[in-house]
C-alpha cells in the first residue's frame, strides 16, 4: 500500500471457502395405518405431516465439513455419506422449529436455515346413532347411526349390560368397511339372548387405526332397554287392540253423521230446479270432509291391522282367524271406487247438472251405506277375536299361575309374601275375567264364555285356607291347601280352554246351516227375478197385470233386504267371508231401487236392464257363498291325508302300489322252473306256457301232475292282484272327484297316473307275471310319489304365498325401511355431520371462515 511516497510492508489476502448449502430434500415415509403413499420434497423444509412419520433429510453441500440439526438449542449432526453430502432422520411426533446449519473448519454455522414442522394429530373417531327406541313399546329397536375417523376406523361394537349389574359388559361386534365414513344399522336384541322382564343399558362404540398412540375409542349417547316378558306384550298388543276398536267406533258415528249430511243435501237440491253456486260450495265441504274422514280410516285401520300382525298365536283356529281379520281390514283400506265416486260428485258439481248429481250422489250414498256396514262387521269382529283371545290368554295365566302355585306347595321353608302375591294375581284374573264378560256382552251376539263360578270359589277358599293356616303355622294344610288351589287353577284354566273349542265346534255347525239357508234364499230370488224380468220384457204399463207385477218386484226387493240382514248376521261371526260381496250386494240394492223407478216412470228398457244388473250381482255372490260353503263342509286339511275306516287317500293308494308290485315279484320268482330255462316262449296270460318252450319233464314232473296245480294258483294269484290294482284305480278317481270337485278329473298329472293305471290293467291280463309288468308296476308307484310330492309342494306354496302376503303387511319391517330411508338421506347427513378433513386442510377451512373480507 502507498500513500505520500510511503509503502507499507506487504500484506496476504487469503480466500476462505464458505461452507454452503445447496440443497434440501426430505423424504417423507408415512405410518403404514394410513395407506398412504411415500413421498419426497423438495427444495423446503416447512411440512404438515401426520404424527408418527418418518422424515429422513437429504442435504447437498459445498465445501462443507458438517451439517448440524438444532432443535430447542440442541445439536444433532448430520451423517456423512460422501463428500458434502448428508443425512438425518428423524420420527415426528409432536410440531417444533428447527434449523439447519452448515460448518467447516474455518467457519462454524456459517449457513443456517430454519424451518418449522407442525403435526396432524390422529382425531378421535366419531359416531352419531339416532333411534326409535323412546316411540316404541315393545319389540326390536332400530338403530342407524354414522361413523367417521380422519385415517381409518378399526371396528364397531355394540355394549349392553343389565342395569342390576353394570359391571358385566356384555360385547357384540357390528360389520363394519373400510371407508372413513360409513353408516350402519342395527336392530337391538338381534343376535342376543336377553332375559325377559329386566332393564337393560347399551350404547355404540367405534375405534379408529391409530397405531401411534393405540387405537382410540369413541362412546355413543347411552340409551335404555326394557325387554319385555310374552304376558307384558300380550296384555299390552290386547290393550292396544281395545283402544283402537273404540277408536274405529267413534269412526263409525261420524260416517252415519256424513251420511246424514249427504242426504239432506240431496234432498235440498232435489227440491230445486237447478244447482246453485251455493249448492256447489256445500258438496265441496261434504266432499273434503268425505276425504278427511276416509284418511283418518286408513291412519286406525293400519293401527289395527299392526296390532293384529304382531301377534302369533300357537292355537291353530286363532291363528286362521287372525289371517281372515287380516284380508277383511286389507280390505276396508281399499277406498278407490269410492274416491272415484267423489271425484266425479265434484266436477258435476261444478258443471251445475242436477239430474247427474242425483244420480252419482245415490250410488255415493249406497257405497257409504255398505262401507259402514262393513267397517261395523269388520270391527264386530275384531271385538270377537278380542273376547276369544283374552279368554285364551286369561287361561295361559291361570295354567302359569297354577304351576307357580304348585311349586310353592312343595317347599317347606318358604315366606308368606310369594302366596301373597300369587293371592294378588288371582284377584287381577278374576278383575279381567269380570271385564271380559262386559266387552263379551257388547257383542251383538255376545260368545257363550265358560262358567268358572264354582272354580274361582274353590280357588279362593282355598288360598284364604293356606294363608289361615301359615299364620297358624301349619305348614302341613298350609302345604295341602297349596297344592288344592293349584289343582284348581289348572282345572279352571283347561275348562276354559276346553269350552272355547267347543264353541268353535258349535258354531262352525250353526255357520254352515246358516250359509246353506241363506244360499237357498238367494237361489229361490234369483229364479223368482228371472220369471219377472221375463215379464217386464212383454209388459207395458197398459198391461193388466203390471201392478200385480210391480209390487212383485217390490216384495223381490223387501225379501233381497232380508237376505242381505241374515248374510250380514252371519258375517259378523264368520270372518272367512270377504268384504268384497260389498260390491254385489251395493249392486244389488242400487238396482232394485232403479228398477221400481223406471218401470214406475215408463221406462221399461232401462228397468229390465237395472233387473239383468240384480241378478248377475246376485248369481256372484251365490258363487261365492257355495265356494265358502263347501270349503267350511270340506276342509282342504282333511283332504290329503291319511285314510279313516273305509276312505282311502293318496299315501294309502302308493302303500297299496308297493304291497302290489312285491306280490308280483314274488310270483315271477316262483314262475322259475328249472324246465323252463331252456324255453324261449314268453308267458300268456293267467300264467299259460309260452311257445316253443320245454315241456317240463326235465324239472321231474308231468304234465298232468303238481305243475298244472302251480299253474292254477298262479292264475289264482294274477287275478286277485288285477282286482286289486283295478280297486285302487277307481279309490284314487274317488280322491281326486273330493280333492278337485266332482265336475273335475284332476290335473295332467292326475290323468297320466290313470291312464297308466288302466294301461296297466290291460297288461297284468295280456303278459301276467312277466319282467315288463312289474316294470311298469314299478313307474306307476313312482309317478304315485311324485303326484304325492306335487300335492304337498301345492300346499307349501299355498303356505308361502300367504306368509309372503304376511310379510308384505308387517309393520316392522315397513317401519324398518322406513327408517332407514329417513336416516341414509344423503343430503340430510351432509348437513348433519362434517366431513372428516384432514389437519391441514381444517386449517385452510378455518381460516377461510374467518376472514372477514370473505
Amino acid at each position: 500500500m502507498t500513500a505520500n511516497g510511503i509503502q507499507s510492508q506487504d500484506y496476504i489476502l487469503s480466500v476462505i471457502k464458505t461452507p454452503t448449502i445447496l440443497s434440501v430434500s426430505m423424504d417423507v415415509n408415512y405410518p403404514s395405518y394410513l395407506r398412504k403413499q411415500n413421498e419426497t420434497i423438495q427444495h423446503t423444509g416447512n411440512l404438515v405431516l401426520p404424527e408418527g412419520t418418518s422424515v429422513l433429510w437429504n442435504v447437498t453441500t459445498k465445501t462443507t465439513d458438517s451439517v448440524s440439526f438444532i432443535l430447542n438449542k440442541k445439536r444433532s449432526l448430520f451423517r456423512t455419506l460422501s463428500d458434502n453430502h448428508f443425512e438425518y432422520q428423524k420420527r415426528i411426533l409432536k410440531p417444533f422449529s428447527y434449523q439447519i446449519s452448515s460448518s467447516n473448519f474455518k467457519l462454524q454455522d456459517y449457513e443456517r436455515l430454519s424451518f418449522t414442522i407442525d403435526v396432524m394429530k390422529d382425531e378421535f373417531p366419531r359416531i352419531a346413532v339416532q333411534s326409535n327406541i323412546d316411540s316404541i313399546s315393545h319389540g326390536p329397536a332400530q338403530f342407524a347411526g354414522q361413523i367417521s375417523d380422519d385415517y381409518g376406523l378399526q371396528k364397531l361394537q355394540l355394549v349392553y349390560y343389565d342395569i342390576e349389574t353394570p359391571e358385566e359388559k356384555q360385547t357384540l361386534e357390528l360389520p363394519i368397511r373400510k371407508q372413513n365414513l360409513q353408516t350402519f344399522y342395527y336392530q337391538f336384541p338381534e343376535g342376543l339372548q336377553l332375559t325377559d322382564g329386566r332393564n337393560y343399558k347399551l350404547f355404540f362404540q367405534v375405534f379408529d387405526n391409530d397405531a401411534v398412540n393405540g387405537s382410540k375409542k369413541t362412546l355413543s349417547t347411552i340409551f335404555d332397554y326394557h325387554q319385555k316378558a310374552v304376558l307384558e306384550i300380550e296384555q299390552e298388543l290386547l290393550d292396544a287392540q281395545k283402544n283402537t276398536i273404540y277408536d274405529l267406533e267413534r269412526t263409525i258415528q261420524k260416517q252415519r253423521s256424513q251420511q246424514s249430511e249427504l242426504k239432506k243435501i240431496q234432498q235440498e237440491i232435489k227440491q230445486q230446479k237447478n244447482i246453485s253456486w251455493n249448492d256447489e260450495k256445500k258438496v265441496q265441504a261434504f266432499i273434503k270432509r268425505q276425504n278427511q274422514y276416509q284418511k283418518m280410516m286408513q291412519r286406525q285401520t293400519d293401527l289395527l291391522q299392526e296390532n293384529i300382525n304382531e301377534k302369533t298365536f300357537d292355537n291353530q283356529n286363532l291363528a286362521s282367524k287372525k289371517e281372515e281379520l287380516e284380508q277383511r281390514i286389507e280390505e276396508l283400506k281399499k277406498l278407490e271406487k269410492q274416491q272415484k265416486l267423489l271425484d266425479e260428485i265434484a266436477k258435476i258439481a261444478e258443471k251445475l247438472n242436477k239430474e247427474d248429481f242425483t244420480k252419482k250422489a245415490k250410488e255415493l250414498a249406497q257405497q257409504n251405506k255398505q262401507q259402514e256396514r262393513s267397517l261395523t262387521r269388520t270391527l264386530e269382529l275384531v271385538k270377537r277375536f278380542y273376547v276369544e283371545q283374552k279368554v285364551m290368554q286369561i287361561a295361559n295365566q291361570l295354567d302359569l299361575l297354577s304351576k307357580k302355585q304348585l311349586d310353592l306347595s312343595q317347599k317347606k321353608d318358604t315366606l308368606l309374601s310369594p302366596q301373597n302375591e300369587i293371592q294378588k294375581e288371582f284377584e287381577e284374573l278374576k278383575k279381567e275375567l269380570e271385564a271380559l264378560e262386559k266387552d263379551n256382552e257388547k257383542l251383538k251376539e255376545p260368545i257363550e264364555l265358560p262358567d268358572t263360578f264354582d272354580e274361582q270359589e274353590h280357588i279362593q277358599e282355598a288360598l284364604k285356607k293356606a294363608e289361615e293356616n301359615f299364620l297358624e303355622k301349619d305348614f302341613k294344610a298350609t302345604s295341602q291347601n297349596q297344592k288344592k288351589a293349584g289343582l284348581e287353577m289348572k282345572k279352571m284354566s283347561a275348562k276354559m280352554q276346553q269350552a272355547m273349542l267347543d264353541m268353535e265346534s258349535d258354531s262352525m255347525e250353526e255357520n254352515i246351516e246358516d250359509l246353506r239357508k241363506i244360499l237357498e234364499n238367494l237361489l229361490t230370488f234369483s229364479f223368482q227375478q228371472e220369471i219377472l224380468m221375463n215379464k217386464f220384457e212383454e209388459s207395458s204399463t197398459t198391461h193388466p197385470s203390471f201392478g200385480a207385477d210391480l209390487r212383485k218386484q217390490n216384495e223381490l226387493k223387501t225379501y233381497f233386504e232380508h237376505i242381505d240382514d241374515s248374510l250380514y248376521v252371519l258375517a259378523m261371526r264368520l270372518p272367512k267371508i270377504s268384504t268384497k260381496i260389498q260390491d254385489e250386494l251395493s249392486s244389488s240394492h242400487y238396482n232394485l231401487g232403479q228398477a221400481l223407478a223406471n218401470f214406475s216412470e215408463n221406462s221399461f228398457s232401462t228397468g229390465t236392464s237395472n233387473q239383468r244388473y240384480v241378478l248377475t250381482a246376485v248369481n256372484t255372490l251365490a258363487d261365492y257363498l257355495s265356494g265358502i260353503l263347501e270349503s267350511m263342509m270340506n276342509p282342504k286339511s282333511m283332504k290329503m291325508g291319511k285314510g279313516k275306516g273305509n276312505r282311502f287317500r293318496l299315501p294309502d293308494i302308493i302303500q297299496k302300489q308297493g304291497e302290489l308290485s312285491e306280490k308280483m315279484k314274488k310270483g315271477m320268482q316262483k314262475g322259475r322252473k328249472p324246465g323252463d330255462e331252456k324255453g324261449d316262449g314268453k308267458p300268456s296270460q293267467f300264467g299259460e306256457k309260452g311257445k316253443d318252450g320245454e315241456s317240463g319233464q326235465k324239472g321231474g314232473k308231468d304234465s298232468s301232475g303238481s305243475e298244472g296245480e302251480g299253474n292254477e294258483n298262479s292264475d289264482g294269484e294274477l287275478y286277485e292282484i288285477f282286482k286289486q290294482q283295478t280297486l285302487l284305480r277307481k279309490q284314487l278317481q274317488d280322491a281326486i272327484q273330493e280333492n278337485t270337485g266332482a265336475n273335475s278329473s284332476g290335473n295332467a298329472a292326475t290323468k297320466k297316473v290313470l291312464k297308466t293305471m288302466e294301461q296297466l290293467e290291460n297288461e297284468i291280463l295280456e303278459k301276467g307275471f312277466a319282467p315288463e309288468t312289474l316294470q311298469k308296476m314299478q313307474h306307476l308307484q313312482y309317478e304315485l310319489l311324485k303326484l304325492e310330492n306335487a300335492v304337498l309342494e301345492q300346499g307349501r306354496d299355498h303356505k308361502r304365498k300367504s306368509e309372503t302376503n304376511l310379510l308384505r303387511r308387517t309393520p316392522n319391517q315397513i317401519k324398518e325401511l322406513e327408517f332407514k330411508k329417513l336416516f341414509y338421506n344423503q343430503t340430510e347427513i351432509l348437513n348433519r355431520q362434517s366431513l372428516p378433513l384432514q389437519q391441514n386442510f381444517k386449517v385452510k377451512v378455518r381460516k377461510y371462515f374467518s376472514d372477514s373480507q370473505k
